[in-house]
């Protein structure tokens, strides 16, 4: 069979079974089972066939081969030595202006699975011509060229999804003698780094736009192309440069993408919530459910249709269920957002429900992040402004609640002040039980220093303090404060 194949001289012939080979190679459990007969039949067809077209479907077969492994270091199916040989076979046909489009996508494929290997992606990286060469190929707006070509740059900067395996699982693995995928030591996060900082300079970001442009109906692309953009927006300091590009204009529509798109275009930015709500996941890292969050609490601070939508898309207790999280950054984020959620009515009645939402705010007030006490304090302020009798009855129901209070009341932070003597003005006006409570405690004496303390940028916390000392003369249980 194997010199039947190389033996036949007719070139159609030739074709058709160096890409059955090709094909046959395309899982991982095809290559074992082939790859002692199929490398040696690759290996003389790429070496003895006079024909380019026949030499580069035999060096892609052999790339898929070489790479079956994917990203684990230690499982090799040929050595570093010959996957950097195919490497720069695939980057003489791509740099080579002479040779025809068919060539040079069929060394765009074989690249696109050489660089899961680490080495391989360093050494490309630092060949301008052959990345410059990849962009202007993939700019043709051949469909078939831009998903190899868009895999090149998303294996580059490791945006494909990867498996977090946790310690106990890897001790199970190595008890029960199974192979644990390793990762290469210049895939960790330095070398990540430098690579992303060099694609960017060689305006991949613009390329990129370029090539988001050309992709009409695919979605396999468009995720390649949203990967790619965020994997350099991660970066705070290359966000700007994206937008300059024209990365914005582009990203929305890929974030749109199987939503309904509004006709409004002051309505567009609604559209975005559906797809950043799916973006809250465990499975996803936690920069992602972060960023996601972040986005969302800024869009809930632009209209009430906007909270209106993450409520129709339930989207309350996903967000909802990160105010938990062991992560404080996404713990901030969650109670920031949910913050600018109570300014829904719905939302807001739903935390005078049998649950422990308010208890959780309450709890909240004391927290070491000042993000977090600012958020939380100023969502009991917001909830306190319509509901203050049902806000408080729950409140009281912390049996820590007036030291909660009393850490907000005498915060550093003006913002923060502001928000409690608020908080307590309508608390304290609507019910008298608390007000018992505030009179009787430290809360009290602080309250009356805040009605006193000078200078303009006091004046809205003298203002509320002032208030409160008035709601408990109205319910008799002090003199009329003047």
């Amino acid at each position: 069979m194997r010199y039947a194949v190389i033996s036949v001289s007719i070139y159609f012939v030739q074709l058709i079974a160096v890409e059955a080979l090709v094909h046959a190679t395309s899982k991982k459990d095809k290559c074992v089972s082939i790859v002692n007969t199929a490398i040696p039949i690759l290996k003389q067809m790429y070496k003895e066939s006079p024909n380019d077209h026949i030499k580069a479907r035999a060096l892609v077969g052999m790339c898929k081969i070489s790479s079956s492994s994917g990203t684990d270091a230690a499982d090799k199916t040929i050595s570093d030595e010959s996957q950097l040989a195919l490497s720069r076979s695939c980057r003489r046909f791509l740099a080579n202006s002479s040779k025809d489009l068919d060539l040079r996508k069929w060394a765009v494929e074989g690249l696109a699975y050489l660089t899961l290997d680490a080495e391989i992606k360093e050494e490309l990286v630092t060949d301008l011509d052959s990345i410059k060469a990849l962009i202007e190929i993939a700019k043709v707006g051949d469909q078939t060229v831009i998903y190899p070509a868009a895999s090149v740059f998303v294996n580059l900067m490791n945006a494909y999804d990867k498996p977090e395996i946790m310690p106990e699982m890897k001790q199970l693995a190595e008890y029960a003698k199974q192979k644990v995928p390793e990762e290469h030591p210049k895939d960790k996060e330095e070398y990540l780094k430098k690579r992303i900082e060099l694609l960017v300079s060689y305006d991949v970001g613009s390329a990129t736009v370029s090539l988001a442009s050309l992709v009409t109906d695919s979605p396999k692309c468009k995720e390649l192309l949203s990967r790619i953009f965020l994997a350099i927006a991660t970066e705070e300091k290359y966000r700007g440069k994206l937008v300059q590009q024209g990365g914005g204009k582009v990203i929305i529509p890929l974030a749109l993408e199987n939503t309904d798109v509004v006709a409004f275009p002051g309505q567009r930015i609604i559209e975005v919530i559906r797809p950043l709500l799916k973006l809250l996941h465990p499975e996803r890292t936690a920069l992602q459910n972060f960023e996601a969050l972040l986005a969302l609490t800024n869009i809930t601070s632009v209209s009430e249709s906007a909270r209106r939508k993450i409520l129709t898309e339930k989207g309350v207790p996903e967000i909802e269920s990160y105010m938990i999280d062991d992560h404080e950054m996404l713990k901030r984020a969650a109670t920031e957002c949910i913050c600018n959620l109570v300014l829904n009515e719905e939302v807001a009645e739903s935390h005078f429900k049998e649950n422990d939402k308010v208890k959780l705010l309450t709890l909240y007030c004391g927290d070491e992040d000042p993000a977090v006490q600012i958020a939380a304090c100023g969502a009991l302020a917001i909830l306190s402004s319509d509901y203050a009798d049902k806000l408080a009855v729950k409140i009281m129901k912390v049996a820590s609640w007036k030291d909660l209070l009393l850490q907000v009341l005498v915060s550093e932070n003006v913002g923060v002040r502001h928000r409690a003597t608020h908080l307590l003005a309508n608390l304290m006006e609507s019910n008298c039980e608390l007000s018992q409570g505030v009179v009787s405690s430290q809360l009290f004496e602080v309250l009356l220093a805040l009605s006193k303390v000078e200078g303009e940028e006091h004046s809205a916390v003298r203002k509320c303090s002032q208030s409160a000392l008035e709601a408990a003369a109205k319910h008799k249980l002090v003199k009329h404060v003047g």
